[in-house]
């Protein structure tokens, strides 16, 4: 009698400590900042209101950096400006040219793209693609600019939790077709698949943070691009160069 007794009671006080086990662990996930499962995330449906969220954005603004960017005698380091809709923007651009890095100022509407070189009070018309550039008054085009990365992917894994400078992202893994990042930025081999990571807040839907890493200066050699964006929506005029 007594030991059936004490079973029971070992029983219900195992059951206990498992219901405090388990709401403890609840309780850390929800303080964590990190709760989303991957298991429970649809990534497609992420990327798909990212996508929105870019497409009825009147304006952003982006910076741009990279990581072993190398090769070749042109090629896009980085950049910071305003993109604004449907096909104007304003900013700098940093190059390597041909012995180089230079910091050129850009203005880039309705197709037609101008570009003001060091120490020169001028502008001139030209063709981005002088400078290792895609055109960047395209950056918020539906169909070919940004938010395009957000619609072609070839796999979305939803990947987590993470911060940018405080701010709560959901992180989304993605593999890109090569040759739509090539049109986009640049790239020495487009058969090759790009992997990203798109960085959307928790707070607002807004993309923050796209890492990109591919082949971008030299076959078989992976490269890193980092697109920051902010100031959705911000008022921005661009006009042409005088």
């Amino acid at each position: 009698m007594f030991s059936s007794g004490r079973s029971g009671a070992e029983r219900r006080s195992r059951a206990s400590r498992l219901a405090l086990l388990v709401a403890g662990l609840t309780m850390v996930a929800a303080c964590g900042g990190g709760g989303s499962s991957s298991s429970s995330v649809n990534a497609a449906a992420m990327l798909a209101a990212a996508k929105h969220t870019v497409d009825t954005a009147s304006s952003l603004h982006f910076s741009l950096s990279s990581q072993n960017a190398s090769g070749g005698s042109v090629y896009l380091k980085g950049g910071d400006g305003d993109a604004a809709r449907p096909d104007k923007f304003s900013g700098t651009f940093d190059v390597y040219f041909n012995i180089g890095t230079i910091t050129i100022s850009v203005v880039s509407t309705s197709g037609a793209f101008y570009v003001q070189l060091p120490f020169t009070g001028s502008w001139d018309k030209t063709d981005p693609s002088k400078y290792g550039l895609a055109d960047p008054g395209k950056l918020l085009n539906p169909d070919t600019g940004l938010s395009s990365l957000f619609s072609a992917y070839k796999t979305a894994t939803y990947a987590g939790r993470d911060r940018y400078k405080g701010e709560l992202l959901d992180e989304i893994k993605v593999t890109l077709p090569g040759d739509l990042v090539g049109a986009l930025l640049t790239s020495a081999d487009t058969s090759v698949p790009v992997d990203g990571e798109v960085g959307i807040s928790v707070d607002n839907g807004q993309v923050r943070r796209v890492v990109l890493t591919g082949p971008f200066f030299v076959k078989g050699t992976n490269s890193t691009y980092t697109l920051i964006l902010t100031n959705y929506n911000a008022s921005v005029t661009i006009t042409p160069p005088a």
